[in-house]
């Protein structure tokens, strides 16, 4: 899960009543969200560096591919090129990391938003 998605839907869900929260800008967004109470400082530690490190592969993967696109690449090769980039000695190791990442980020969201798990 996206940590921009799940920003916007905290300052869709309080920024009517608190206009201090009405900012563009993710970083600065969860910097307000912390502020005003809506996130623990953990959640918005955790969601700042999330946030960076999607930012930092999304980045390196429109160095690779002039199309746009924003997933992690199927190619073996490709994926080992995007892991170099990244500082990774290993493609498995940046899947992990993801894979960790986008799961954490849907637990806190579950968390915040008292989302039940469906089985």
């Amino acid at each position: 899960m996206d940590t921009e998605f799940i920003v916007q839907m905290l300052q869709l869900k309080h920024g009517g009543q608190d206009a201090s929260l009405r900012v563009p800008g993710t970083l600065d967004a969860l910097a307000a969200l912390e502020q005003g109470g809506y996130l623990t400082a953990d959640d918005a530690a955790y969601f700042s560096k999330s946030y960076r490190f999607q930012r930092s592969i999304e980045a390196r993967i429109r160095l690779m591919d002039a199309t746009g696109r924003l997933e992690l690449p199927e190619n073996d090769r490709e994926l080992a090129k995007l892991a170099y980039l990244l500082g990774y000695s290993r493609a498995d190791a940046l899947v992990a990391e993801t894979e960790n990442t986008f799961t954490e980020n849907r637990a806190r969201f579950n968390q915040i938003f008292d989302v039940a798990e469906r089985g």
